[in-house]
């Protein structure tokens, strides 16, 4: 059992209940809570809130200016925003994408094909465009894994309990048992199997059925970003050469002699008299360096045979063992076939009135503890890419 101390009011959601109903209060007091990401129980202790500054002003005054009414519509809407699946970030990344190619065709199209782009262009460029909405919408529509009544047993195959971050137990909130490496998400409003996170740019958890459709559309995304970057660069390249700047001389301030232009000088000039391309080709690549490290982070989980969500536990796992509450039997194993649970240590002969353990030792190195879901980068990528049917 591991021993949280854990204040409501630092989460965001807490926040704003706080300021918009400042008679709410909470006494002091310890309760035992189930977390609901399969991890052992938690002690959770609940302390008073104090809003200082700004937020205790408004918490103070809100009410009696606005009215309840008013403060009953703010709190609604930041339920949906921040706690409820919304389209804002897709809408914010289909007007992106979109805004940004019908300027490329308004002022980019025209310069392909160029000294250092082929017709072939004409082509390809399109069916990126093509190729990389459709693996938006893709990823967007699959279905991640919803666990319900009518599956929740088949479910319950895919994967054994390993007593460390995932235990056998019932979602409070489903009313269904959860299977291992599956969470509740709050804002899909049900269990997810394989539940990697939920993802607001596609509006959708990331789960067993569409993580490889996530991946496809990293990677499409990632590409045409690249590739984005490429016709920028050569649209400029061309321009260097059809504007007749890499035969052009420069006179040395220092030495007074004249010098050919150089390349990097001339991509200035032309960045600055046509602006337009150049952000594009900025904007892609740094976008893309963004995607490219998500991407990255991905392939690295799926190596390990984890989640993002396992990630997390598994760093809670760690400091369990650092604070000396990871055992595990050494002649017998634990009902839920790992042989490791969790206990609370304490140097009294007794923790809690529980006897001292007897055919169990404690884990001091976080080595010890077998990834039970992690089958070799093979089978780790063809679980991901070929998902059992459910």
């Amino acid at each position: 059992m591991v021993r949280i101390t854990y204040i409501p009011s630092l989460l965001p959601g807490n926040v704003m209940y706080h300021c918009l109903y400042p008679s709410f209060r909470r006494r002091t007091k310890t309760e035992t809570w189930t977390g609901r990401s399969g991890s052992p129980l938690l002690d959770y202790h609940f302390t008073e809130i104090r809003h200082v500054g700004l937020c205790s002003i408004f918490c103070k005054n809100g009410k009696r200016i606005l009215g309840e009414r008013v403060l009953a519509k703010l709190n609604s809407c930041y339920v949906y925003t921040c706690e409820s699946r919304n389209p804002f970030l897709q809408i914010f990344f289909f007007t992106l994408l979109t805004g940004s190619l019908c300027i490329f065709f308004n002022t980019g199209w025209k310069e392909v094909p160029g000294p250092y782009l082929s017709s072939f262009h004409l082509f390809t460029i399109p069916l990126e465009v093509l190729f990389t909405y459709a693996c938006y919408y893709i990823a967007c529509a699959a279905d991640p894994g919803i666990i319900t009544k009518d599956n929740v047993k088949k479910y319950m195959e895919l994967y054994p309990y390993d007593g460390l971050i995932f235990e056998a137990k019932d979602c409070t909130t489903c009313k269904i048992p959860k299977p291992a490496r599956s969470k509740h998400c709050s804002m899909c409003k049900g269990c997810v199997a394989r539940s990697d996170h939920h993802c607001a740019w596609v509006n959708i958890c990331i789960g067993h059925n569409n993580h490889r459709y996530f991946l496809l559309f990293l990677f499409a995304l990632w590409q045409f970003l690249l590739y984005g970057v490429y016709v920028c660069f050569q649209i400029y390249h061309g321009k260097v050469q059809s504007w007749g700047l890499s035969e052009a001389m420069i006179r040395d301030a220092a030495t007074g002699q004249d010098v050919p232009l150089k390349f990097r000088k001339a991509m200035l000039y032309v960045l600055q008299e046509d602006r337009i391309v150049g952000a594009l080709g900025i904007l892609c690549a740094v976008v893309s360096v963004i995607v490219f490290c998500f991407t990255l982070y991905q392939l690295y989980l799926l190596a390990r045979g984890m989640t993002t969500n396992e990630a997390f536990k598994w760093e809670m796992v760690q400091d369990a063992i650092y604070r000396g509450e990871i055992w595990k039997w050494v002649n017998s194993k634990s009902s839920s076939g790992s042989g490791y649970f969790y206990r609370e240590f304490e140097p009294e002969e007794t923790t809690r009135g529980i006897p001292p353990l007897k055919g169990a030792r404690m884990v001091k190195d976080f080595a010890e503890v077998p990834n039970l879901y992690d089958k070799g980068i093979i089978k780790n990528l063809v679980q991901i890419l070929f998902p059992t049917e459910v």
